[in-house]
Formats: structure tokens, C-alpha cells, sequence
């Protein structure tokens, strides 16, 4: 299960099966994803995790690290999920995957 369903889950299940007062507590010592994370997002692009604001923990700011095409960028660019609302994670890379980035290439 992504990581962001596990969240929506538990939040879902907020007060009928979990306390949300324990929820609240749980999520502020839990990254939905960690900084450092290597993520694909759904618009075909890669990206790595840079920082995740509290408040939404499953929309954190990327450092992207290929287009969409998976070819590398020349520059940096930076997304941050809290403002842009159509782009989303859709899973974590894999250390193979991440090994293949054209970043990482030797």
C-alpha cells in the first residue's frame, strides 16, 4: 500500500477505530514520505524528497531530478506539491530504479 493511502486509511478510520488525538501524535513522528525519498510522480517525472511541511506530510516540496520523459534536467527545479495540486506521488523508486536514474549513471 502507498504510503499516502496508508495515511488517508488511518485518517478515514480516525475516531471509529483509532483515537485521533494518538492519530495526531503518530503523524507528527512519521514522514509519509522521508526526506531523501526517491519518488515517481504521476506525471511521469522523478523526483527527490527535499522537505515535508507537517501540516500535509503526503504533499512534500521535490528537488526534481528528471522531466517527464525521464531524461535528466539541466537545472534545478523544485515542486512543491502543497501548491501544485494535479502533480502527485504515485510510488516510491525502488533501489534499482534509483540506481538507474540518468543522475546516477557512472
Amino acid at each position: 500500500m502507498a504510503p499516502d493511502h496508508a495515511y488517508d486509511l488511518l485518517q478515514a478510520l480516525s475516531g471509529s477505530h483509532f483515537s485521533p488525538q494518538a492519530l495526531t501524535e503518530f503523524f507528527a513522528h512519521l514522514a509519509t514520505y522521508p526526506i531523501g525519498s526517491f519518488v515517481c510522480l504521476n506525471t511521469g517525472a522523478f523526483g527527490i524528497v527535499v522537505d515535508v511541511p507537517s501540516k500535509l506530510p503526503c504533499r512534500p516540496l521535490l528537488q526534481l531530478v528528471t522531466d517527464e520523459t525521464g531524461l535528466p534536467l539541466s537545472e534545478h527545479v523544485t515542486l512543491d506539491l502543497t501548491e501544485n495540486l494535479t502533480a502527485k506521488i504515485i510510488r516510491l523508486l525502488t533501489p534499482k530504479e534509483i540506481s538507474a536514474l540518468p543522475l546516477c549513471q557512472a
